[in-house]
Formats: C-alpha cells, sequence, structure tokens
C-alpha cells in the first residue's frame, strides 16, 4: 500500500480523521451487508492519516513534543485494534461501533493552538492595571 506523502493543515487532518472515524460508528451499526469489508477499507486509510496528522500537530509546537508522538502511536495502535477485530472477527460491528465511540469520548487532540480563549493582543497589558482591593 502506497505511504501518503502530502498532509494537510492540523485542522484539516483532524478534521478528516474525526469525521470519517465518527461516520464508522454508523456504518458498524447499520450492519448492512458488506459493511464489515467497507470500514475495514476505511481504517486502513485511516491508519495512513495518522502520520499526516502527527507531523501537522507537531508542527503546532515551538519544540519536539515527545507527549503528542506517543499519543499519536497510541492512536495508531487502536485503530489497528479496530481493523483486526473487524478482520477476524466478522460478526464484532456492534463490539468494534461501541469501542470506536468510547474511544472518541476520550480522544484528545489538543495542542496549543486549539485553546478557544485566548487574550487578544488589542486588550492590551493588564499588569499595571490597579488591584481591586483596597489599600491600607
Amino acid at each position: 500500500m502506497p505511504a501518503r506523502t502530502s498532509y494537510g493543515t492540523y485542522e484539516e487532518e483532524r478534521r478528516h480523521f474525526m469525521t470519517t472515524l465518527h461516520a464508522q460508528i454508523d456504518i458498524l451499526q447499520d450492519n448492512h451487508k458488506g459493511s464489515g469489508k467497507m470500514v475495514i477499507n476505511s481504517l486502513s486509510l485511516l491508519l495512513l492519516r495518522i502520520e499526516g496528522l502527527r507531523i501537522a500537530g507537531q508542527a503546532r509546537y515551538t519544540y519536539h513534543n515527545p507527549n503528542w508522538t506517543a499519543k499519536c502511536n497510541k492512536l495508531y495502535e487502536r485503530v489497528q485494534y479496530f481493523k483486526d477485530a473487524l478482520v477476524k472477527d466478522p460478526t464484532s460491528n456492534y463490539r468494534v461501533a461501541a469501542d470506536i465511540e468510547s474511544m472518541m469520548i476520550f480522544l484528545d487532540f489538543c495542542v496549543p493552538a486549539d485553546i478557544e480563549y485566548r487574550i487578544s493582543p488589542d486588550r492590551g497589558d493588564r499588569s499595571g492595571a490597579p488591584s481591586p482591593e483596597p489599600r491600607r
């Protein structure tokens, strides 16, 4: 299987990964004929995208973050486990769907730039503001 050579931005990689993985839950729960094979193929493609997610996420840090690499390696192991479970036991659709769903609840893809609330530069330096406490 050829390796994926070009990667998107962190947001693109994360969005693609999360939406594709979430779609697999519905496909597995529907349990139509051939859905297991379709999910196995999708998980194979997601395994290729984890490297892009790792590279794009690592680029958000100003230093090499081994925790980010470890998090992506763990994610790779989990997706590989889901794929292997479906290959070995074609009747495990509901169990794998539940496992994916519970993993997604605890999936944390936060890098420093993801923080929603940031003090805007136009707010000025608040360190010189007077203290609200009364002076003695």
